[in-house]
């Protein structure tokens, strides 16, 4: 059985704001322990979580790229 190409991207979407707001979540925390204030950590929490699920999107665009490509 061979999933559709829509759950793939779903599940891969999915996983992607998953791992977003791990990491936003923890650099927040880690922020917050280090002294800054409130508004800052959030700021670097939000910033972290962009950059993760724009990282992840970039890999699974390359990984769908790959597959895709006529050889």
């Amino acid at each position: 059985m061979r999933p559709s190409m829509t759950t793939v991207k779903a599940l891969f979407i999915a996983v992607a704001f998953l791992a977003g707001g791990n990491v936003g979540l923890l650099t927040g925390i880690l922020c917050g322990m280090d002294g800054d204030s409130v508004p800052d950590a959030i700021r670097n929490g939000g910033a972290a979580f962009a950059g993760t699920v724009l990282f992840v999107f970039g890999l699974i665009g390359f990984w769908f790229g790959f597959q895709n490509r006529e050889t």
